[in-house]
């Protein structure tokens, strides 16, 4: 991970992987539709807000994620 620093004196912080699983991506790895990924994030995030996380529409913590779909990396 590198933090640097753009013309706007804001941090950008570069990771391999974003923190954040989108849809497409979700339905890629669960060989699934888009309903069913989103259906998916849904319970996710709602589990995460009932620990007081926040949470983003359309993406999904990517731990949290792996996590409730039994592939814990």
């Amino acid at each position: 991970m590198s933090i640097q620093k753009n013309d706007k004196d804001t941090i950008a912080l570069e990771t391999a992987e974003s923190v954040f699983i989108r849809i497409p991506e979700a339905m890629e790895i669960m060989g699934c539709s888009r309903s069913t990924a989103q259906r998916c994030f849904t319970e996710v995030n709602k589990k995460l807000r009932e620990q007081g996380c926040f949470t983003i529409a359309g993406r999904c913590n990517r731990r949290a994620f792996y996590r409730a779909i039994g592939l814990d990396r």
